[in-house]
């Protein structure tokens, strides 16, 4: 199952790539599941 702000995130990053990247929180949320995947 995957986390609801993952979804958000592709949502997000499929609308504007550029903004997603330079958005800080979503930024951070990469960080977090970069860490759980591990």
């Amino acid at each position: 199952m995957v986390a609801p702000h993952v979804l958000f995130m592709f949502f997000f990053a499929t609308r504007s790539q550029r903004t997603a990247l330079r958005h800080p929180i979503l930024r951070a949320l990469r960080l977090v599941d970069a860490d759980l995947a591990i």
